[in-house]
């Protein structure tokens, strides 16, 4: 038995045990937190993209500032994620700053099968979201390219009329045609 006041090996691996456990459960529930922001970004992007193909750019901002806010909360989120990971790898006894995949390969059992299945679900979260992201950018960029097109063939007819010049005065075609149409 060890002396009062000293802890054996085995007791301050139970102990490892427990904070590990401890941090992996916490990290667990961020993970969900995180999972949750992640579903409503991406539920606003599936909004974001009806407006879009409707043309609904009144609403567009609404939807915008939603997303900003979501994207607040993800950062707030993901830093106290970071902070769980730097402590779980530290309690794991590792050096590095090991990714989240690397982190759960190091756990056993139900805390790691838990956790890898929430991280899965994160994976494929963002996979939707950055899928959801490039349709919209297409989306909006074939917008602008409309806008863009209908401004050029305005400023087209404008620059080059056929009825007035530059000077707002009527051309010569037209005039050579009004007077024609005057002797007839």
């Amino acid at each position: 038995m060890a002396p009062a006041g000293v802890r054996n090996t085995s007791e301050m691996e139970i102990g490892k045990d427990s904070r590990v456990a401890r941090i992996a459960l916490e990290l667990k529930v961020v993970l969900e937190q995180e999972a949750s922001i992640l579903s409503n970004l991406l539920e606003l992007m599936h909004a974001e993209r009806e407006l879009l193909i409707k043309f609904q750019i009144d609403n567009l901002s609404e939807v915008n500032k939603n997303k900003e806010l979501l994207v607040l909360q993800h950062s707030y989120i993901d830093q106290g994620r970071r902070k769980l990971t730097g402590r779980l790898a530290e309690e794991l006894g590792s050096d590095e700053d090991p990714t989240l995949s690397l982190l759960i390969g190091s756990l056993e059992g139900k805390t790691a099968s838990s956790l890898s299945t929430t991280a899965e679900n994160l994976r494929q979260l963002v996979q939707a979201i950055q899928k959801m992201s490039a349709e919209n950018c297409h989306l909006i960029e074939a917008s602008l390219q409309s806008v863009r097109g209908t401004l050029a063939q305005i400023e087209r007819r404008l620059l080059k009329s056929e009825t007035y010049s530059i000077n707002g005065v009527i051309t010569q075609e037209l005039s050579k045609l009004a007077s024609l149409n005057a002797r007839a």
